[in-house]
């Protein structure tokens, strides 16, 4: 995946219905540039629907940036170190989440805090008990 300068800022190609993707960097919030964040939120908010994902909940000014934050996060956690077991595991559980306030308030933490956040406090206990092995998937 090829990384351009500035901001991680990712963009998926709908007419690949999310299977490529490129970033892009976007500059400071002026308004001559919320096209280019109007244009990326639509689409993620795309990309985001072709692959299934959850729609968000909240304002109509919340929904379409906090897309783009959720879009982000999954993303960081497709290029983290894990084995596709943790990767597909780490993914159903961090796309629990639909608040798109919950997604605001996240953007700048690690993907983590969204895993951690979206498990029951069921699925926490047996890993906490397990030795922390999250791939085991949630406990029964």
């Amino acid at each position: 995946m090829a990384r351009a300068a500035g901001p991680r800022q990712y963009l998926s190609d709908p007419t690949a219905l999310g299977a490529a993707l490129w970033l892009l960097p976007v500059g400071g919030c002026t308004i001559e540039s919320m096209s280019a964040h109007d244009d990326l939120n639509t689409a993620n908010a795309k990309a985001a629907r072709a692959a299934g994902w959850p729609e968000l909940t909240g304002s109509p000014k919340q929904i379409p940036w906090a897309t783009t934050a959720r879009t982000n996060k999954i993303y960081e956690l497709v290029d983290a170190d894990i084995t596709d077991l943790e990767r597909d595991r780490y993914r159903e559980v961090v796309l629990r989440e639909t608040s798109a306030a919950v997604w605001l308030d996240s953007r700048d933490q690690p993907w983590q805090v969204r895993y951690w956040g979206g498990l029951t406090q069921a699925e926490r206990d047996a890993l906490m008990t397990s030795g922390g092995s999250a791939a085991a998937g949630p406990a029964e």
